[in-house]
């Protein structure tokens, strides 16, 4: 006579099938890079929030004035974190740089207004108004269109443990001419501002883009700026899609209406 399976037996092969279930399909490895970075633009501009964390080390030559003789500024240490809202426009962002001058401070961007506070102009934020929010680009545009681009020629590496599982590893370098047509042609001279010369800068890129999501997990930089000086930039990009609640500083913490 066959005998029923035990209640342990019947939970044991319930949870399984639930693993199972909730493991879903599996996602297709890919192995084009050309193809991984236009799966990466696509989740990018799907994606409807972000955290990045950037952290800058090098030394730059610093010249506000345009006088030709810039000094050098350390950048080492210096770091930003910003929670993005990809729909809004809305975010957080804290910034600090001990080798310039030390600064320290926050910006926070609403609907309708943008609130600055600096270690350089004291405890109260700074306030002014935002009448763009209607046309605001959402804050990863660039990024977006960087990894659409089809003329980079990136090279796929080894895959690697990353925070999301296991990442795709892609290498780009973007020579000068690359650069001036992310710019999108517009120099800061159209904006009075002196001019570096890059005419010889080349930044290196490795990209990590999750296997499973096909997210971008992290981009780490080094860029060779000629005469301005080289540094290397890493971004991490973590809480896609989460809530960020983005504060409105208090009354008393605003400058003039406290």
């Amino acid at each position: 006579m066959r005998r029923p399976l035990a209640v342990p037996t019947l939970a044991v092969a319930a949870l399984a099938l639930a693993v199972v279930g909730c493991q879903g399909q599996p996602v297709a490895l890919l192995d084009d890079p050309d193809e991984i970075l236009a799966a990466a633009a696509t989740t990018t501009a799907a994606a409807t929030s972000v955290r990045v964390d950037l952290g800058v080390e090098g030394t730059i030559a610093f010249d506000p004035m345009g006088t030709g003789v810039g000094a050098p500024v350390d950048l080492r240490d210096t770091k930003v974190t910003a929670d993005l809202d990809l729909t809004t426009g809305n975010g957080r962002v804290a910034f600090s740089s001990p080798g310039l001058l030390g600064i320290t401070g926050e910006a926070i961007i609403t609907t309708d207004a943008m609130y600055v506070m600096t270690s350089m102009t004291g405890p109260k934020y700074q306030v002014s108004p935002i009448d763009d929010a209607a046309t605001r680009e959402n804050p990863l545009k660039g990024l977006t269109d960087f990894l659409a681009r089809a003329d980079l020629d990136p090279m796929k590496g080894d895959d690697v443990p990353c925070a999301g599982g296991t990442c795709y590893t892609l290498t780009v370098q973007l020579t000068a001419a690359q650069l001036a047509a992310l710019a999108g042609g517009a120099l800061p001279s159209d904006l009075g501002l002196p001019v570096p010369d890059v005419a010889n800068a080349t930044v290196d890129l490795v990209i990590h883009i999750e296997q499973s999501t096909r997210r971008v997990s992290d981009i780490a930089a080094k860029a060779a700026l000629g005469d301005v000086g080289d540094l290397t930039v890493q971004g991490t990009f973590t809480h896609w899609n989460e809530s960020f609640q983005i504060r409105v500083p208090s009354p008393e913490m605003v400058e003039g209406t406290g």
